[in-house]
């Protein structure tokens, strides 16, 4: 069982180093934004919230907006980090 645990926490992290790229969406205040997942180990120094922000600045050229952010725990230190944001 701990083995399937840490295949799932390696695949979660390996995706979540693929994954941080914006996806266009409705945001909570119901204008059309952007959400970029940064998903790995809650304590790896390189896939944090600044993951996030660096997509988000990459996405918007002249700045953006944080508009929510959301993290949950799954596992025992696998974050699934979610950044709203729109462009300025």
């Amino acid at each position: 069982m701990k083995n399937i645990s840490t295949l799932v926490a390696v695949a979660i992290l390996l995706c979540g180093c693929a994954a941080n790229t914006p996806k266009i969406t409705t945001l909570s205040n119901g204008q059309s934004g952007f959400a970029v997942a940064c998903n790995g180990s809650a304590y790896h120094p390189k896939i944090n919230w600044g993951t996030c922000y660096e997509a988000a600045a990459k996405q918007c050229s002249s700045g953006f907006q944080e508009v929510d952010r959301e993290q949950r725990t799954v596992d025992v230190d696998m974050a699934m980090r979610t950044l709203y944001f729109k462009c300025k």
